[in-house]
């Protein structure tokens, strides 16, 4: 579809994904000033993403996932960083390399950022903190190393943070305990960092993420009790601690202070006691793992 505004006869929209498009991207697109979409996801597009696409001042939505921009000279450009208005920007599964400009900071509009599946390399820079309004942030595959950086705590907004198969110090291994500021995340509704020998216990402040429907910490060393703070987290699905060194007890009011519960992963631990009567509330229980406690 290409569409032009009601007020006047100027491209504003222009969605042609899935229709087998090829060769590169015209640098005349930047003539294109009252575009306000841009998505040309799933075609065969290569070569290298347009510097003018940084004159499409108006640009609040730009999608070119699934092409094939050239690795040698792809890279994404630094004058993206003037489109001001941005709120979506998603380059999944492309060759791009050159890392992660710094300077995209400046689009403070931001609400997604997708790189997924680019051999980008670099480091993450710390840009996230101006980044206020981010929901998503997805950059799995990018060969990214470093530290995981901490402005991700800032981002209250955040519902969806995927930076697995990267290289931070190592791939799957990190270490330190679970930062407690994680629990400023508040809008957070996936925290997965499985196979991490991350040690220390479980922060109780996980529990003020009230969005949070997964948590995926198996196999991370962690020890001592599962916090209570957990259990008010009311719209838990999948509550994965398995193969972890964790003691006590489960709540005898699981059942009716998580009743969404879907997967409960509970396996080689150093959990006790009875398991409580109240789990036969949990009505859409399909999972069930306690062996090895």
């Amino acid at each position: 579809h290409v569409y032009c505004g009601k007020r006047h006869s100027r491209v504003t929209y222009v969605e042609l994904s899935s229709q087998g498009l090829e060769g590169s991207l015209s640098p005349h697109i930047g003539n294109l000033s009252f575009l306000r979409t841009l998505s040309l996801w799933n075609n065969s597009f290569q070569g290298a993403i347009p510097q003018e696409l940084g004159c499409l001042f108006r640009l609040r939505h730009l999608n070119l996932s699934y092409n094939k921009f050239n690795e040698l000279v792809g890279s994404i450009p630094n004058e993206i960083s003037i489109l001001t208005k941005l709120t979506y920007l998603s380059f999944r599964k492309n060759k791009l390399t050159g890392g992660i400009p710094a300077i995209l900071g400046n689009i403070t509009s931001l609400e997604v950022f997708s790189v997924t599946r680019n051999p980008l390399g670099g480091s993450i820079p710390n840009i996230l903190s101006r980044w206020k309004n981010l929901k998503e942030f997805s950059a799995a595959g990018c060969n990214l190393y470093g530290s995981i950086p901490h402005e991700f705590g800032y981002l209250s907004r955040l519902t969806v943070l995927n930076l697995r198969i990267n290289k931070f110090y190592g791939v799957n291994n990190l270490t330190g305990e679970i930062p407690q500021y994680f629990g400023n995340i508040t809008s957070l509704e996936v925290l997965s960092l499985v196979e991490n020998p991350l040690g220390g216990t479980i922060p109780d402040t996980l529990g003020y993420l009230e969005n949070l429907k997964d948590i995926y910490l198996g196999s991370c060393n962690l020890y001592g009790t599962i916090p209570n703070s957990l259990y008010n987290l009311s719209h838990l699905a999948n509550f994965s601690l398995a193969d972890n060194q964790l003691t006590g007890g489960l709540h005898s009011a699981i059942g009716g202070m998580l009743p969404h519960l879907v997967i409960l992963s509970l396996w080689g631990n150093q959990l006790s006691g009875p398991l409580p009567v109240s789990i036969s509330n949990c009505t859409r229980l399909r999972v069930l793992e306690l062996q090895k406690n």
